[in-house]
């Protein structure tokens, strides 16, 4: 009941707020989304004195209100949907796909919707078939990103975007945490969220972590916060079965960072992380074929490979689910693959298939304040 009222006063409180409040409004679905836009907001109100209202559906991400900032709860309930369609401001940035659907709906008095991604993925893949269809402006990661928005315009004949070459801000973020943590035989686990019953972590996690404790590595599980919310009984499994050993360990900070920095490999089937994993940090990965992530079935009407295929192919050794059983052989044989060629082919291909990150941040905050 709590919460409710602490929506409620948030309803009232947007509705009431002075009109310059309402030239950049930010929204954000929970605290994981904090670090992509800590430096857009305190790039905005200190060097620009803009004012800027952070909206959010987590009451734990709310920020202190300041001269400059206003911070909103509004939950994820009916309540949002009601700010989403009657939202009156000029511009409005959020990481939330399918904007134009029932649950939300777009306002005639909001001026431009932009949207900001959170992962390097493709789009037309790991994401609903109508996921950015709806939004007018998009801040576009690399030109294959580019590439998979126009693509999509032509074939079902959509309005088209304004397509912002800004980079992916979120690289900057790691590249300045990069700190050398790493410790040798340390395991990220980190499967990503599929909706599939033969999916990696139902099926598969429990063998996975008990051969490699078994053969003395330390493993980090990052399950997928979707997995904590739908698939409970088998992270209750795991904690019932690992808790008490020292190897391992359930990591769910909300800042996905440690477990990164602390490991030696990451062993994954789809996760958007895996590219941050390879081309960021320059670690090795294990990729394991099991359900694949394919959110829009018609994504092949494209002809566009996704970036995901191509670092995993390029950069990451594959398995499928029937060799796990040779996993730490695997292991072992990856440890010496970290010549310096290869590094540099990493960062050869980071250049030339991503924008520049260093300047993200200027030519967002830009576009913002325009």
């Amino acid at each position: 009941m709590k919460l409710i009222l602490q929506q409620i006063f948030g309803l009232i409180k947007f509705y009431t707020l002075p009109k310059e409040f309402r030239e950049i409004v930010i929204y954000s679905e929970n605290e994981n989304y904090k670090n992509y836009y800590y430096k857009i907001i305190e790039t905005l109100t200190y060097k620009f004195y803009k004012k800027v209202t952070y909206v959010t559906s987590d009451f734990n991400d709310l920020i202190p209100d300041t001269e400059n900032v206003k911070s909103i709860y509004i939950g994820s309930s009916y309540l949002r949907s009601i700010l989403f369609a009657t939202l009156n401001c000029k511009k409005f940035l959020l990481t939330l796909t399918d904007l134009g659907s029932p649950q939300l709906r777009k306002s005639k008095l909001c001026e431009e919707y932009i949207y900001i991604f959170h992962s390097p993925i493709s789009t037309h893949a790991g994401y609903n078939k109508k996921a950015f269809w709806h939004y007018d402006t998009i801040f576009c990661n690399g030109e294959y990103q580019i590439n998979e928005l126009q693509t999509t315009e032509k074939i079902y004949n959509l309005k088209k975007k304004i397509k912002v070459r800004s980079g992916y801000l979120f690289f900057e973020f790691l590249k300045k945490n990069q700190k050398h943590e790493e410790v040798k035989k340390n395991i990220l686990f980190a499967p990503t969220w599929v909706n599939d019953e033969n999916n990696l972590f139902e099926k598969y996690s429990l063998q996975i972590i008990q051969l490699l404790i078994d053969s003395g590595y330390k493993v980090i599980l990052r399950p997928h916060p979707e997995h904590f919310k739908r698939s409970k009984i088998t992270i209750n499994k795991l904690i019932k079965n690992f808790s008490g050993n020292k190897n391992f360990y359930l990591d769910n900070n909300i800042n996905n960072l440690d477990g990164i920095l602390k490991s030696e490999f990451m062993i994954t089937d789809n996760s958007g992380v895996a590219i941050e994993y390879a081309l960021i940090f320059k670690k090795n990965i294990i990729f394991i074929n099991s359900a694949k992530k394919i959110n829009n079935l018609s994504y092949e009407d494209l002809k566009l490979k996704t970036i995901e295929d191509i670092v995993k192919n390029k950069f990451g050794y594959t398995i499928n689910t029937n060799e796990i059983k040779n996993i730490t052989n695997i292991l072992k044989n990856l440890s010496n693959r970290k010549a310096a060629s290869d590094l540099e082919k990493r960062k050869e291909f980071l250049n030339n298939n991503f924008f520049d990150s260093s300047k993200s941040l200027e030519i967002i905050v830009n576009h913002l304040i325009k």
